[in-house]
């Protein structure tokens, strides 16, 4: 594993802890973002040991659904959580009045955690 996969799957868990921190104080909206952030950088992480890299995030999405989910790297339901994370962020972080629910917050947190914890699995079996 290279040194940029290892410091984007630090930068993912750092992601999640601040969402569990965020949530401690009912930041639903941030909760969201950073639980996407998460994801984002563990799918960052898979791309790059497979050697493909993109510059924006629809790119980076659409890599991942492409190049991991479709053939069975990592199971589909990822980039389903990537997909639906990165729509919920975008609402939390760009409307003028949000309307993420403590729910929604505490799902997008376990659904990152699976992600993680998915993406150190494939990583560590291929080492």
């Amino acid at each position: 594993m290279t040194n940029e996969i290892k410091q984007h799957l630090e930068r993912s868990e750092h992601f999640i802890k601040v969402a569990e921190d965020l949530a401690k104080l009912n930041y639903w909206e941030d909760v969201i973002s950073r639980s996407y952030y998460s994801m984002f950088h563990s799918a960052t992480a898979i791309l790059l040991d497979i050697n493909i890299q993109r510059s924006s995030h629809h790119a980076l999405i659409s890599a991942f659904g492409e190049y991991v989910a479709k053939i069975g790297l990592m199971d589909k339901k990822y980039h389903r959580y990537l997909l639906d994370a990165f729509s919920a962020r975008s609402e939390s972080d760009y409307l003028p009045i949000a309307n993420a629910s403590k729910e929604e917050a505490d799902s997008m947190i376990k659904k990152a955690k699976e992600f993680i914890k998915a993406a150190k699995e494939y990583l560590e079996k291929k080492e």
